[in-house]
């Protein structure tokens, strides 16, 4: 049996991508927020996908205790548009866009060395819950992050059940 506990520290302590398979109910969501209660520097990013995954986090790390200067948690798409829509001459940013063109233009920002520097200053490593619903731009999203700060995800294949039009899953 795994203990969850020593296994939460050791991701909050790498700095290596890691990659975190297992099926449902088997505490995914709550492995995040004890993660993220021993990080010791800085700001996490949590992403998911719905908003009801948000609630989830946020209830699970409050009862965690965990400090909510520690961490953001937004769904995937919220973050990206925050972002896309704070340097709209650069993003391409503006509200008439497709979610596939939303999700292109923060991967434009995400390309500029003022926006890699801003990240890095505001988060010190994320976390990605339900990874197997990301489409194919959202783990463009994810791959660009992973070049800045450690990341940490978490999934199951098998549990796939969005879909997106014109960007398809990367399962």
């Amino acid at each position: 049996m795994i203990d969850v506990g020593k296994l939460s520290q050791r991701i909050s302590e790498t700095r290596e991508p890691i990659y975190v398979e297992s099926p449902a109910g088997c505490g995914k969501t709550h492995t995040i927020a004890q993660s993220v209660n021993y990080s010791k520097t800085g700001t996490q990013l949590i992403l998911t996908h719905t908003h009801a995954g948000v609630a989830s986090l946020r209830q699970k790390l409050r009862k965690f205790g965990v400090p909510p200067k520690t961490y953001y948690v937004d769904t995937i798409d919220g973050w990206c548009q925050r972002l896309s829509a704070s340097f709209p001459s650069i993003s391409g940013f503006h509200d008439s866009l497709t979610w596939p063109e939303k999700r292109q233009s923060v991967i434009n920002v995400l390309e500029h060395s003022f926006s890699k520097r801003l990240i890095c200053d505001t988060y010190h490593g994320f976390y990605v819950d339900e990874y197997q619903d990301c489409s194919q731009l959202q783990h463009k999203v994810i791959l660009s992050l992973m070049e800045l700060m450690p990341g940490r995800i978490f999934g199951d294949p098998l549990q796939a059940i969005f879909g997106f039009q014109d960007d398809d899953l990367i399962v």
